[in-house]
């Protein structure tokens, strides 16, 4: 059996100085200073291609991984700790086709025009976004290759030989099935998230293997769709301008409390309803498709969430059409949309096609055209569809319901919460008032559900208030509670970023602090 693992390389934008982003232009950014990496998403794919390795090897299956990229070179220590983890061979595929750089369309041919030779019977891949986040790589690639496609997944074992048991985000819980092979999987926000290390032996050991590279030969008549819609401009996002006023424990509990509980007392609730049942993006795609039909709308709008993004991501994928996912701004009379790129350290402004497309937005992003009325179509009952899963059932999570981006009070906690705190985060939001949620590697390693991530991949919000505890500040989680008007932040480290956005700081343990909160009463 082959696996193949479709990955692609990219600069580590976290480590940019900022008169660099201030000075970011498409043509003339020296980036060379940057490490290259993997992304979260490619990592994560690239453990699961193991993990199915070694229990195929259990079942006494011969298994060969590959690596496939389309970047080009300059790649050693990426390529060095693939090797030396388990991969057989990396192959860097190099064409000389015009759309190559920007259509998902002509990098998903290019892919499988390799990959059909080497008849993959599994192919994984991160949650591939270009700058515009259409994400439409790995569909466009199941789509050539005439394969079943599966996205999202958040979890990923042996069913049986030919099989994967896959786990994906559905509203109100996850969706779970059964995947017969060959198959086509991207990976999300996914249970293991990083790749795993290797031992020193095993470093050694791959000082002689190098990436194959592979000319792959096109006509200069051939040309494929490029639905990513074209960026008109950067903009660099302005950095929150706050000096933080630093407090002790005592200070810190009493204007935290007071804050919360004040707001809570006197703000008129305007949160919008939950929808109460259940659909997952194949469900949710096949009703798109049919009102498409029925309808031929010259766009639809939709209101941002993993369910819809990755239904969208399926429709735009079958009909080779533009889409754009977590826009913060659209102008439909100027044809234009602004989102934020690189990790939330700018804006881009895109143009807008004439012809349909589709656009989600983000439920901070205000009053935008349709955009509330046009969702409700796609909310009605499920609809009926055959997809490459069966045995599927829908497993619910109570505590996976909220949606934080409607938050007006927000306690956000990250790696710096103690285990045996995180059962009390329901009761610490109740006696807040609030919602709560976590910085994406904070909620993964305490086994938080997908909806409570903040930031670049997960939730945007803009709160009243917000209680930021033991998390250190990485941009791509600032852009996810960046926007709230009031700020408190608790960490152990008196440098740590949090405290650049902060209104009101103590330096301490965040976990102290918690159960210390936990006690105040209201006076009622």
């Amino acid at each position: 059996m082959k696996i193949a693992l479709c990955f692609r390389i990219q600069h580590d934008y976290e480590t940019a100085l900022d008169r660099d982003w201030e000075s970011f232009s498409r043509a003339g950014w020296d980036v060379s200073y940057l490490r290259r990496k993997l992304t979260v998403y490619d990592e994560a794919a690239a453990e699961y291609v193991l993990r199915l390795k070694d229990e195929w090897t259990a079942l006494g299956e011969e298994i060969q991984v590959d690596g496939i990229t389309l970047d080009r070179g300059f790649n050693r220590n990426v390529y060095a700790q693939l090797f030396s983890v388990g991969f057989a061979h990396i192959y860097e595929l190099h064409a000389d086709l015009r759309e190559a750089d920007y259509s998902p369309f002509a990098k998903a041919e290019i892919a499988a025009r390799f990959m059909r030779e080497q008849d993959y019977d599994l192919i994984l891949c991160g949650a591939w976004g270009s700058i515009g986040k259409t994400g439409l790589f790995p569909g466009a690639l199941a789509k050539t290759l005439g394969r079943p496609f599966i996205g999202s997944a958040i979890d990923l074992c042996v069913s049986a030989k030919q099989e994967v048991r896959v786990q994906y985000p559905a509203e109100g819980g996850y969706a779970e099935g059964i995947c017969a092979l060959p198959a086509v999987i991207s990976v999300g926000n996914a249970l293991h998230p990083y790749l795993r290390a290797s031992t020193l032996r095993a470093k050694m050991a791959t000082k002689g293997m190098k990436a194959e590279t592979v000319e792959m030969e096109f006509s200069e008549t051939e040309r494929f769709d490029t639905p990513d819609p074209e960026v008109l401009s950067f903009e660099r996002k302005r950095a929150r301008t706050v000096e933080c006023t630093y407090h002790d424990l005592e200070e810190m509990l009493a204007l935290t409390f007071a804050a919360f509980h004040e707001a809570a007392h006197t703000e008129e609730d305007a949160q919008s309803q939950r929808v109460e049942h259940c659909e997952d993006p194949l469900e949710l795609s096949a009703q798109i498709l049919r009102y498409i039909e029925e309808e031929s709308p010259d766009r639809i709008l939709l209101t941002a969430d993993p369910v819809v993004d990755q239904a969208v991501i399926r429709v735009c994928t079958e009909l080779s059409i533009p889409c754009l996912l977590d826009l913060t701004q659209i102008r439909p009379e100027e044809r234009t949309g602004v989102r934020e790129v690189y990790l939330g350290n700018m804006y881009a402004e895109f143009r807008l096609p004439e012809t349909l497309y589709i656009a989600t937005l983000r439920p901070s992003a205000g009053d935008c055209v349709d955009a509330g009325q046009e969702e409700k179509i796609f909310r009605g009952a499920a609809a009926e569809q055959e997809g490459p899963m069966r045995e599927k059932q829908l497993i619910r999570t109570e505590s996976d319901t909220e949606d934080l981006s409607e938050a007006v009070r927000l306690v956000a906690t990250g790696n710096g919460l103690a285990r045996d705190r995180v059962g009390k985060l329901p009761q610490l939001a109740e006696h807040l008032h609030a919602m709560y949620g976590a910085s994406r590697p904070g909620a993964l390693d305490k086994g938080m559900p997908f909806s409570k991530i903040l930031g670049m991949s997960g939730s945007i919000t803009a709160p009243e208030h917000c209680l930021v505890l033991g998390v250190s500040g990485m941009p791509a989680f600032l852009a996810g509670i960046e926007n709230a008007e009031h700020i408190y932040a608790v960490n152990t480290d008196e440098k740590a970023s949090i405290f650049r956005v902060a209104e009101h700081g103590y330096v301490g343990d965040c976990n102290a602090f918690i159960d210390r909160l936990l006690e105040m009463r209201t006076g009622g």
